[in-house]
């Protein structure tokens, strides 16, 4: 069957936002900071809003909902995007510029000012200081983010954990499926996750230094096109 370009442009949407939802569940039970009130409305994209619900007990689901609605955690999540993002940038340049000044590289005189300011102790330690403001601001969040889990009446983590694998497992099965019936190339769908007990992936990068994840794809068989 012969797809027209508005069904694989409708087929490439959905399968980005499988990825988005698959990283989003997988980050959930690694206790990572996410904003619920993404998901609601990636799920409603590729019309899953009622499917995935059914992995997650009534309370789980009130949790979520509660949290999506906190302006409170909202704004703590993107602070905390913020901050990781800038200490990243920082350290990026750090790092670069050291290598360059180790391997004896002389930036053009305008940028010399680079050397000296990013280099220099003051920096260093503004650098560290960042790294833990971030990493406070982290530990804030998900007290917060526990603090609501706990008054709403969550107390199984084992079982709300299994139920989040059973999610991952599912939305991973339904970006396989929408690969295979498109033929799109699985490599052009990378996910980012935290753990890899599921079925279906290959991992193709593992954590390092810049980031604390593994991408993966689906292992998916795509026949011939059409021709």
């Amino acid at each position: 069957m012969k797809w027209t370009k508005e069904d694989m442009k409708k087929a490439q949407k959905i399968s980005n936002e499988l990825v988005s939802i698959i990283s989003y569940f997988d980050g959930l039970r690694g206790a990572s900071v996410h904003d619920p009130k993404e998901l609601l409305m990636k799920t409603k994209t590729v019309s899953l809003n009622s499917s995935y619900l059914k992995y997650f007990s009534k309370e789980t689901q009130k949790v979520l909902k509660k949290i999506g609605q906190s302006g409170k955690v909202r704004k703590m999540i993107r602070v905390n995007r913020i901050l990781n993002f800038v200490t990243l940038i920082y350290f990026m340049i750090v790092v670069v510029l050291a290598i360059l000044w180790q391997r004896g590289v002389i930036l053009p005189p305008s940028f010399m000012w680079m050397y000296w300011t990013f280099l220099s102790f003051p920096s260093i330690i503004l650098l560290l200081i960042l790294a833990d403001v971030t990493l406070l601001m982290l530990s804030l969040t998900k007290y917060e983010l526990k603090k609501i889990a706990e008054e709403s009446g969550v107390k199984e983590e084992e079982a709300m954990k299994r139920r989040l694998k059973e999610a991952v497992q599912y939305h991973i099965d339904k970006l396989r499926a929408n690969i295979e019936k498109y033929k799109l190339k699985p490599e052009d769908y990378k996910i980012k996750l935290q753990r890899t007990d599921y079925e279906g992936i290959k991992v193709v990068k593992k954590p390092g230094i810049l980031h604390g994840y593994y991408l993966a794809i689906v292992d998916a068989k795509i026949r011939e096109k059409d021709g």
